[in-house]
């Protein structure tokens, strides 16, 4: 039997808070000749030029331990693209050191561009001089502007690229970025082996469940002691969206979003981890229910509204919402969604969907350029109130997975989805007013997530308790019939999961699953078919 949640909060649509962004996104379309599909990437960029490398030429990666991430769709070349003009110029990494050489061709590499210089750290991929697929336990720095240099005038020898190898930068499917001169490692993973979706056996992973900090200073490097960015539990994230943040004292830090999985349960962090000069927060009484995989973002600050607003387009949801209402699905499908989290001055944060979509089923593994001359903050927000135009562009969303459909991942045999190769410029246009829709589950306290167990049929469900209390779950026929209730006393404060065992209702239709918790009471529909 299957069941799909609908969350709803039982109220009317209208009853949904709107709000307005003082500005409205447009997108865009872009095709540039001999411009191939590419996800996965790491890019830097130097006077309207970008230099693109690494990633996969394929679309999301086979089921089977044998198709997935062959050595034939790794990306072995780089791309210098100019938008503006629609020129490509592309160089084989023939060359190169082999073990630059080996990381450049890599997927998810974590990247950070700091002026004209890319740090580039790990990667998975398969090394020729070791015959075996791995992460690079390695970072490599590079020149931006000579290696744009060197691709387009391939008869030059390649820059000098400075690399440091240390186990601790054995990761793939995290973040890079930088609080003023020191870098945060922020997430992913060590893999190596042959990637195997029913578990391991062909691979070893290790999650990296912490925040590393490191400083360059020309070309020697300094680790700084990270023990106050240690969580097994808060940092169990892979392929998650991480963006600076700036206040309006111009204070930097840097806010996770989502990412997957939980150690316990094989589903998306819903939860939001803010991280500064100091240390860590998780974030309270917020939510992330769109976007959780990483896909194309880009942080706004708006200094007259006092408010971050984190933009997020398309990619891999567990949840998307459909006339004002939350809907899960436990595949966790492509989306078109386009997601806000946005953040006052109070550190709370709402999350909020616009009007508009992406055009189909993208964003995955894709990233968002930003157009560099627009006013931008030293960690990388762009600024609202310094743009003087009526009109620009943003930036521009580049590569990623497209998808024929929302769920593709069990049929997959290679043609159901393929590398992006358009370029969707998004132009921002000032006052001129976008209305949102506010998913309040995002804001109410509980982070509540449900899910089936495909065995038992047992319903699972966790959320956060403020602190302690009673808990009572409830479950209703459509007619408005109690069908079964548990209470749990006494549940201590804290991130919780309980089970109700859901075996006896074997008739089709809808019920309706509610939780309260500290007066706070959400309401899940349970269809059955």
């Amino acid at each position: 039997m299957r069941y799909l949640f609908l969350l709803m909060l039982l109220l009317a649509v209208g009853s949904y808070q709107a709000q307005s962004l003082p500005y409205t996104l447009r997108i865009d379309s872009l095709h540039i000749e001999n411009l191939g599909g590419i996800q996965s990437y790491a890019f830097g960029q130097h006077d309207g030029k970008w230099l693109i490398f690494g990633g996969r030429l394929d679309g999301l990666h086979q089921r089977q331990p044998w198709a997935a991430f062959d050595e034939g769709g790794f990306n072995k070349k780089i791309f210098v693209v100019e938008p503006t003009t629609g020129k490509v110029w592309s160089r084989n990494l023939d060359g190169l050191p082999d073990p630059v050489k080996e990381q450049l061709s890599s997927t998810n590499l974590l990247f950070s561009q700091q002026k004209e210089t890319l740090y580039c750290i790990g990667g998975y991929g398969f090394s020729p001089t070791k015959q075996e697929y791995l992460t690079y336990a390695m970072l490599s720095v590079l020149n931006i502007a000579e290696m744009i240099h060197a691709v387009q005038s391939p008869e030059l020898n390649w820059p000098e690229i400075i690399v440091h190898h240390d186990d601790r930068f054995a990761l793939t499917g995290g973040k890079l970025l930088r609080i003023d001169n020191i870098f945060y490692i922020i997430g992913g993973h060590r893999f190596d082996g042959r990637y195997n979706p029913m578990g391991p056996g062909t691979f070893t992973q290790t999650y990296a469940k912490q925040v590393l900090r490191f400083e360059m200073q020309d070309k020697t490097l300094f680790w700084y002691d990270s023990s106050n960015f240690y969580n097994e539990e808060l940092f169990h994230r892979r392929d998650l969206n991480v963006l600076p943040q700036i206040d309006q004292k111009g204070e930097q830090s840097i806010l996770l979003f989502s990412g997957v999985f939980q150690p316990e349960i094989d589903i998306p962090f819903v939860t939001a981890v803010s991280i500064t000069k100091n240390g860590y927060t998780h974030v309270p009484n917020f939510a992330q229910y769109l976007n959780h995989y990483h896909c194309a973002s880009v942080s706004i600050f708006d200094s007259g509204n006092k408010e971050m607003n984190n933009h997020f387009f398309g990619g891999i949801s567990q949840y998307s919402m459909k006339n004002g209402s939350l809907t899960q699905d436990a595949d966790v499908p492509f989306v078109p969604t386009i997601g806000l989290v946005q953040g006052d001055q109070q550190g709370q944060l709402k999350e909020y969907q616009l009007p508009i979509q992406m055009p189909s089923y993208l964003g995955a593994a894709a990233e968002f350029i930003v157009n560099t001359n627009l006013p931008i903050s030293e960690n990388g927000v762009v600024q609202l109130d310094l743009i003087q135009q009526d009109s620009v562009v943003l930036g521009y969303i580049f590569g990623g997975i497209k998808s024929s459909a929302a769920n593709v991942f069990w049929v997959n045999e290679g043609k159901e989805s393929h590398a992006s190769y358009t370029i969707f410029p998004v132009y921002l246009i000032k006052n001129k007013s976008q209305e949102l829709v506010l998913n309040e589950q995002s804001c109410n306290g509980l982070q509540l997530q449900i899910y089936p167990d495909p065995v038992e049929d047992d319903i699972y469900f966790t959320f956060f308790n403020e602190k302690e209390s009673l808990v009572v779950a409830s479950i209703y026929s459509e007619s408005g019939e109690l069908m079964k209730r548990k209470k749990y006393k006494k549940v201590a404060p804290g991130n919780r999961s309980r089970i109700m065992k859901f075996k006896k209702f074997t008739t089709n239709g809808n019920y309706r699953f509610e939780l309260k918790v500290n007066n706070i009471v959400v309401s899940q529909y349970i269809v059955v078919n």
